[in-house]
């Protein structure tokens, strides 16, 4: 995760959606690993957050997505926030802010 210049919260729909948008028109590589972390609990409930990576134009990008049954999106974000400090943030309807970044 040190390698990682940006976060992109997405599901897998929405990956493939910018996978199937964007991997002939840039260098966009996919790759083929991805894990899982319990982040905490909402309502005695675990929240389940899974990691999955791409490369565009050579930097790393992780795309998250809160899987569990619960989910609070504000918890996430923080907990990537205070963990990941210093990378940015967005969302699939935003990815082009990720692009922008990949392109210095």
């Amino acid at each position: 995760m040190d390698q990682v210049v940006y976060f992109v919260e997405a599901t897998s729909f929405e990956q493939h959606s910018l996978w199937k948008t964007y991997h002939e028109k840039i260098e966009y590589e996919q790759i083929y690993d991805f894990f899982g972390d319990a982040i905490g609990e909402f309502g005695g409930q675990p929240i389940f957050v899974t990691f999955s990576f791409v490369k565009i134009n050579g930097k790393l990008i992780c795309f998250y997505d809160a899987t569990s049954n619960v989910v609070n999106h504000q918890m996430v974000e923080s907990y990537i926030k205070e963990k990941y400090k210093g990378i940015s943030l967005t969302d699939a309807n935003n990815f082009g802010t990720a692009l922008n970044f990949c392109k210095k």
